[in-house]
């Protein structure tokens, strides 16, 4: 899985997390009241799926436990 940020990004192994697909590229996307949702872009097909869960104001990815 890839990970994309404005600022920055990063990959895992979608193995070791329930609900997460392989071969994925995951991303936030915001709209014009900057409340952001992630999506899910499958490379095999070129499907776009909005995930399902709460909107966030001005998300960004964790620092902790990465080297």
């Amino acid at each position: 899985m890839l990970f994309v940020g404005l600022y920055q990004g990063f990959s895992l192994c979608a193995a070791d997390f329930a609900g997460l697909e392989g071969n994925c590229v995951y991303f936030f996307k915001m709209d014009r009241a900057s409340r952001s949702f992630i999506y899910r872009f499958r490379m095999e097909d070129g499907q776009i799926e909005e995930l399902p869960g709460p909107s966030m104001h001005a998300c960004t990815w964790g620092g902790a436990g990465r080297d």
